[in-house]
């Protein structure tokens, strides 16, 4: 769990958008399912209740009304009835009693459960309590059992699953071709049939969750770009330095070295573009160990920089969503109604702000390039490295 958890942090921004976009469709899927079950409960209780089917003849396709309600008789065998314990590390984790009922036509020896109860401690005292409830009176099934009746839902084992599955094969027990798990109301069929949840709340959290995810992804979108144009920097900070190595200053002969004169025996490039194509060419066949070396450096001192240093040398944008996830994104998860007001504003903000500062991007590129403005070094050195000599000595011009 925690190596899924771990992954799930260092995952890209796009991982975070996809599940965001999933919660955003598992939330309407689960609120159309919660307005189904809340009409189905309601034009159930406006029914009366529907007649009691013994097991021996239950249908599942027929006998199974709205919200799942089912009305069966039949026996308890208590010859199969079973404690379910789950433990773990020596302490119990789930703990319940599966009570097994066998319809009339059945015998003490059927192998072939018709249905299952399930209760917890409370419900198994409260149904002892209470037995002769359920009981029908004067009816005995033809081994002498009582005979019971059960107005309830259909379910499903739920947790106890797999403690079901064992208590069949440890006892030898098969499932009827109708087999059914009920869920009895034990408050009463109004209560029982009286829809508890909220499925507008229920949408509401899921939309909150996709919200915060959604925050997430711009934050790791965010900051990946800004690394990423940081990378950009270093590298043309690297082939500029290249560039001066490949020089006619650089690269003059041993002897004329201190006093800056070229090699008459090497050919010079005369040009920026000539001396950038020349490192290009030579670049593979050089080691570069000072490019290594450099570049190491570079990165040896980022990772000795403290948190505070690198921070103070962020950009604003990056220091405010900093700010904001340490501070603001915890106390909307402790305050949801705090949190369903802010996160959609911040992200409102953070996306106006990206189309603002895009904008205002393409404005200066086109003024650039009709000359209304000079270039900036370090869009250029981004776009084409070799370029920032270029604007350097167009700017001195």
């Amino acid at each position: 769990m925690g190596r899924l958890i771990y992954l799930f942090l260092i995952a890209p921004w796009w991982v975070y958008a996809a599940a965001a976009a999933g919660f955003l469709y598992l939330s309407e899927q689960v609120y159309q399912n919660e307005l189904k079950e809340q009409a189905d409960a309601t034009a159930a209780l406006a029914q009366p209740i529907p007649g009691r089917v013994d097991l021996s003849a239950f249908d599942r396709q027929s006998d199974v009304g709205l919200a799942d309600e089912v009305h069966i008789g039949g026996w308890i065998n208590t010859d199969f009835n079973y404690h379910l314990r789950k433990t773990k590390k020596g302490s119990v984790r789930t703990e319940g009693y599966m009570y097994v009922l066998q319809g009339a036509a059945d015998t003490s020896s059927t192998k072939q459960v018709r249905a299952i109860i399930l209760m917890s401690e409370r419900e198994k005292a409260d149904f002892i309590s209470r037995i002769s409830e359920f009981q029908v009176p004067g009816k005995l099934d033809e081994t002498g059992h009582s005979y019971f009746a059960f107005n309830g839902a259909r379910t499903n084992a739920g947790s106890f699953s797999d403690l079901v599955e064992d208590a069949f094969k440890e006892q030898g027990l098969t499932k009827g071709p109708d087999f059914i798990v009920v869920e009895p109301f034990w408050e009463g069929r109004e209560k029982g049939l009286t829809y508890a949840g909220d499925p507008q709340r229920l949408r509401g959290n899921l939309w909150k969750l996709s919200g915060v995810l959604l925050v997430l992804a711009a934050i790791k979108f965010g900051l990946a770009r800004r690394s990423k144009q940081r990378q950009s920097e270093r590298d043309a900070a690297s082939v500029e330095r290249a560039i001066f190595a490949s020089s006619p200053i650089a690269s003059a002969g041993e002897k004329g070295a201190r006093f800056g004169r070229p090699n008459p025996g090497v050919s010079q490039p005369k040009t920026l573009r000539q001396t950038a194509a020349r490192v290009q060419k030579t670049l593979s066949e050089r080691s570069s160990p000072e490019l290594q070396s450099e570049e190491g450096g570079e990165a040896h001192g980022l990772a000795k920089a403290g948190f505070m240093r690198r921070f103070t040398q962020a950009s604003r944008k990056s220091q405010m969503i900093l700010l904001g996830m340490v501070f603001i994104l915890p106390f909307c998860v402790m305050k949801p109604a705090f949190g369903g007001m802010v996160l959609p504003v911040a992200f409102m903000v953070y996306i106006y702000w990206s189309i603002g500062a895009k904008a205002a991007t393409s404005v200066r590129k086109a003024l650039e390039e009709v000359g209304l403005l000079k270039p900036r070094i370090s869009r250029l050195a981004k776009q084409d490295p070799f370029s920032r000599l270029e604007a350097q000595a167009r700017n001195v011009r």
